[in-house]
């Protein structure tokens, strides 16, 4: 089973974790491709992947941006690899019969395998390009977005999870629709790269079980036996990440950092980058007066990494 990721130097950790939370998931070997702004700067992260005992091969492949346009990304929390997955066929062999796309900071809980089997089967018998989570059913509320993309179909899906028919999306040259569509672009792209797939493919998809593509925001609460027990793929929503101090005081951070926590490059350290000098100062003073910070392993390692996001940005 072939699975790609598509990410830029931003999100080297964030990848890297997401990739191994598959490889000790998995039932069977698996093959992984990469695509990646800036090859040399996972290399430390590949090493340690590279040698799991559940990986077939693994294979990254620099991505080539110019002369490419990416709409809407100036200003924005999103960089140009967002755009990065319209570009695959540039990369990947065009004899793979499916493939499975997976954002960088999707977690996986328990064995996707079995599921991903059965789907692999509906959307080869049913001929369909792929199968994703529906996002949105056209509502009154929410037309503006189908509007806006001229969508004829009433379902919107969410691109973080994608089960491609890869042989049809290769010959009907889907790639080529998709990547036209970002050139012409002439509409304000809500959901950057999203907004095209849905645009091109508007409505021809096979809908997937929401535990595979478990939309979480960390400052819910839920029961984490049941996370454990039942979600696939968890796809982290929201401001709230589990890699800022402000994600990591927040509820269910501790599926991300037990993870990074068991690798080697960890070295016994939380994965905790800086969002904002100020509010990282606030959080952290607010942590340590109501004491939430020592309920977490090696306190004294976070605040000295906060400080040091703080001071050396």
């Amino acid at each position: 089973m072939n699975f790609v990721y598509a990410f830029d130097n931003n999100y080297d950790v964030q990848g890297f974790v997401a990739i191994k939370s598959l490889l000790d998931n998995v039932s069977k070997n698996i093959c992984i491709y990469i695509i990646h702004k800036d090859p040399d700067s996972f290399q430390k992260y590949y090493k340690e992947l590279e040698s799991h005992e559940n990986l077939d091969s693994i294979t990254i492949h620099k991505f080539n941006s110019d002369d490419l346009i990416f709409p809407n990304i100036e200003n924005k929390h999103v960089s140009e690899a967002t755009y990065y997955r319209l570009y695959l066929n540039k990369y990947l062999p065009n004899n793979l019969e499916t493939l499975i796309y997976l954002d960088s900071d999707i977690l996986c809980l328990n064995d996707p395998i079995p599921y991903l089997t059965n789907v692999v089967k509906k959307i080869n018998s049913e001929n369909c390009l792929l199968a994703a989570r529906t996002e949105h059913i056209k509502n009154a509320n929410n037309n503006y977005l189908f509007k806006n993309l001229n969508l004829n179909s009433i379902n919107y899906f969410n691109a973080g999870v994608l089960v491609m028919n890869y042989k049809k999306w290769i010959e009907e040259e889907v790639y080529l629709k998709l990547q036209n569509a970002v050139l012409n672009n002439e509409v304000d792209l809500m959901w950057w790269d999203q907004d095209i797939l849905n645009k091109v493919i508007d409505g021809n998809f096979i809908d997937l079980n929401y535990f595979l593509n478990f939309k979480l925001s960390l400052d819910w609460k839920v029961n984490e036996q049941y996370l454990n027990n039942e979600v696939i793929f968890l796809h982290y929503q929201g401001k709230l990440k589990p890699w800022t101090i402000s994600g990591l005081l927040g509820n269910h951070s501790k599926l991300y950092q037990e993870i990074y926590l068991d690798t080697a490059i960890a070295n016994d350290k939380y994965h905790l980058i800086k969002e904002n000098s100020i509010i990282d100062l606030l959080v952290l003073v607010k942590s340590i007066l109501n004491f939430r910070i020592f309920t977490l392993k090696n306190p004294v390692s976070i605040i000295l990494k906060v400080i040091s996001n703080i001071i050396n940005g």
